[in-house]
């Protein structure tokens, strides 16, 4: 009796490790004639932008999505002059650029979506930022006015209040929340922008704070603190805060490394990637080492050997960026290959390394059910 309750806990337990392993994929390479780079993978997981050298030396972009394969983009055929366009951002899906140029009377930024490319003037010394996950709106800071501004696809610019001094660390994916960093003193301090109203500081426990991250539904806020403008506590160091609905969430990994980091969060702030450097990680080669951290299980995955398994193990000598995809189910990201050239990659399924399927939870409710049953019939008998 004991061997067979023995074996049926032990396929219980293997049940629950039987989770489908992380898969690896890199996506297509766009035709070139010269050489070719990658400018980011989609956060939808599902394609890439990159930039392509043509034999006239000159830089194209292409888009590549699973759904509609490659499209390319030439700024000169646009009416823009050779070598002076700049991308400066891409929404979540990959079909929506922004662009900079320069000239004499300031920048031009410039939309481009397989429907239309239009073109503004920006006046003054203007710098561009990027541009929001659903490719709405571009932002950056005017100098001139010293202010944080957004620019729509009707060329109408919204200066912001009181942002002088603030550099935007993220924006949701519709451009209703911007959390950024005020310089003063010597030193970042958090705040906030909603629904395109004033800069507002934010302080956790009166201490000072400093914006990390920002989930795509602009409802979790990644900050940490610091008490004093010396030398941060090693509790700051290793501690990243999650904000959402009114409660605080800790990240707290002693330890692991001198100094943590928010990566990417997913849309729903549910999940967080951070990059942990210094002593104590474990890929001293790599310099850092990424951790997944999982709110909804107060759980925080090391990734090393799934990147070590699925990712270097393909060629790729060190990863130039990772993120969450939109969903939190995948890690997209750029990686440079043993000749040096780029590539665009996806790892899917490693949430089931910490999250089971729903066949799964049946399986484990059914082991567990029949050693109940099996304890059962043992203490009727012995009774």
């Amino acid at each position: 009796m004991k061997s067979r309750l023995f074996s049926l806990l032990a396929c219980t337990l293997a049940l629950l490790s039987g989770a489908e392993a992380a898969t690896y994929s890199a996506f297509p390479l766009p035709s070139f004639e010269l050489g070719y780079y990658v400018e980011q993978a989609a956060r939808n997981g599902e394609g890439a932008v990159y930039g392509v050298y043509g034999a006239d030396e000159r830089t194209r972009y292409v888009i590549y999505q699973e759904s509609t394969g490659f499209i390319e983009i030439d700024p000169v055929a646009f009416g823009l002059e050779p070598y002076s366009a700049y991308l400066m951002g891409a929404d979540d899906i990959g079909k929506t650029l922004v662009f900079n140029t320069y000239s004499g009377q300031g920048m031009q930024v410039h939309f481009w979506t397989p429907g239309y490319f239009r073109s503004f003037d920006l006046p003054g010394d203007s710098y561009l930022g990027g541009l929001s996950g659903d490719g709405s709106l571009a932002y950056g800071y005017d100098y001139t006015q010293q202010a944080v501004y957004l620019l729509d696809h009707d060329g109408q610019t919204t200066a912001l209040e009181n942002s002088a001094d603030v550099s935007v660390t993220a924006i949701s994916r519709d451009g209703s929340v911007i959390l950024g960093n005020r310089y003063v003193d010597g030193q970042d301090a958090a705040v906030i922008s909603t629904n395109g109203g004033a800069f507002q500081n934010i302080t956790i426990d009166g201490s000072l704070t400093v914006a990390e991250g920002l989930s795509g539904d602009g409802q979790t806020l990644a900050l940490r603190t610091i008490s004093t403008f010396g030398t941060p506590t090693p509790e700051e160091l290793f501690s990243i805060y999650l904000y959402r609905g009114g409660e605080i969430e800790q990240i707290y990994l002693p330890g692991l490394a001198q100094f943590l980091e928010v990566v990417s969060m997913s849309f729903d702030g549910q999940r967080t990637l951070l990059q942990a450097y210094g002593i104590g990680t474990f890929d001293l080669e790599q310099g850092s080492d990424y951790l997944l951290h999982f709110s909804d299980f107060s759980f925080t995955l090391d990734l090393h050997d799934l990147l070590a398994a699925e990712v270097y193990s393909q060629g790729i000598l060190y990863i130039e960026k990772l993120e969450l995809s939109l969903d939190g189910r995948s890690l997209v990201g750029v990686g440079t290959l043993e000749d040096y050239s780029s590539v665009a990659f996806r790892v899917d399924d490693f949430d089931t390394l910490v999250v089971p399927e729903p066949e799964t939870y049946a399986l484990m409710g059914l082991g567990l059910g029949m050693i109940g049953v099996f304890v059962w019939k043992r203490r009727k008998k012995a009774a």
